[in-house]
């Protein structure tokens, strides 16, 4: 499969809708302080959960995998202590993740066993506190599908077998996660029956999202087929939705928007290119995504408009490097700040526990 074919359909999901933007690191600290501040003390959750995983975040892409495993277990030892089982999950996938990050296969295989039972409907156990099902099943089937298919991406094998396991993991054979793995994992393993049973899965209607995301699919492997008509008539779609209000709380479009801008870039659209990457541009800076801000911005180079900003911008960040983007000098300063300002955020975190322990 052409390389280009390839990065367009595999580099990323498209339709996971649970992630936060990639803010500034000082500004994103700034505002965790002030969430901490207002915190209600008699009842800080589910605030302070959603507080923490940003915490475990921000120590990942700051401090390295060590620090974000370390807040992790400080976060399920807390709601250890207060009783709160299901406030355990979230961490625990944390967990599993780092342990796909840092290629501890046999210890993320652990974690994804109880996870596997909440997604069969089952209670499990998780860091020696039992978990009901009930309330965290759809969020297991999910991140035990997700993660699975990251570990088999590796090994053809692997990938074969779990695009084959995917029905009974999701319980369904019409599912849009399930479509875009198999088409993701049927370009990856160059087998086209894979890849055309996700394209025209019938999980794409979901969501009006999913819909594009679907259509985004055909047209990037109808392109590479030599037919047109599909790519012309999602482009007419995406073109005919600027019209309406952006759903830019929703991380899933701002990436589509700039895939569909380097689909364009690629197929010879280049006004068409410019489009996408004027709207992907002002979405980033209305989350205040300051990755895609520099990822739109270099995508912008290949057309010509080239945007030299997309250096500054990423030395200001306060992150050391983007995927996908050409290594780049990051502001010292700017890092050091965001890494004491962490360290401060993460002693009024443990003095808001203790205070909730009490």
């Amino acid at each position: 499969m052409d390389d280009r074919l390839r990065e367009l359909l595999t580099t990323d999901s498209l339709i996971d809708t649970g992630r936060a933007p990639r803010r500034s690191a000082v500004e994103w600290l700034e505002d965790i302080q002030m969430r901490i501040c207002l915190l209600n003390p008699c009842n800080p959750f589910p605030e302070l959960s959603s507080i923490q995983n940003h915490i475990s975040l921000l120590s990942l892409m700051l401090q390295g995998a060590e620090q974000a495993r370390l807040q992790c277990w400080r976060q399920i030892r807390f709601a250890r202590t207060l009783g709160r089982s299901e406030e355990i999950v979230q961490p625990w996938i944390n967990l599993a993740r780092l342990d796909r990050i840092q290629r501890r296969r046999t210890s993320a295989r652990r974690r994804l066993l109880p996870l596997q039972m909440l997604a069969a409907g089952e209670p499990a156990t998780l860091a020696s506190k039992l978990v009901e099902a009930t309330h965290v099943r759809q969020l297991a089937i999910s991140v035990c599908a997700a993660e699975r298919f990251q570990w088999a991406r590796d090994t053809r094998g692997q990938l074969s077998l779990h695009l084959q396991r995917l029905p009974y993991l999701f319980a369904a054979s019409n599912h849009p996660a399930l479509a875009e793995q198999r088409v993701v994992g049927g370009a990856l393993l160059g087998d086209d029956e894979v890849l055309q049973s996700g394209l025209m899965n019938h999980g794409w209607f979901a969501a009006s999202h999913t819909r594009f995301v679907g259509m985004y699919y055909r047209a990037v492997h109808a392109w590479y087929r030599g037919q047109k008509q599909p790519r012309d008539r999602f482009f007419e779609r995406l073109s005919q939705s600027a019209t309406g209000i952006e759903p830019d709380t929703d991380h899933a479009w701002l990436r589509l928007l700039h895939r569909a801008q380097l689909f364009a870039s690629g197929s010879g659209c280049d006004q068409m290119a410019a489009e996408l990457g004027s709207r992907a541009s002002a979405v980033a800076k209305r989350l205040g995504d300051v990755e895609y801000i520099v990822k739109v911005a270099h995508a912008s180079c290949a057309t010509g408009r080239c945007n030299a900003g997309w250096r500054q911008h990423a030395a200001r960040s306060g992150y050391q490097q983007f995927k996908g983007i050409p290594p780049f000098r990051t502001d010292p300063v700017r890092q050091a700040h965001a890494c004491a300002k962490l360290r401060e955020i993460v002693s009024d975190l443990d003095r808001v526990r203790r205070a909730a322990s009490s």
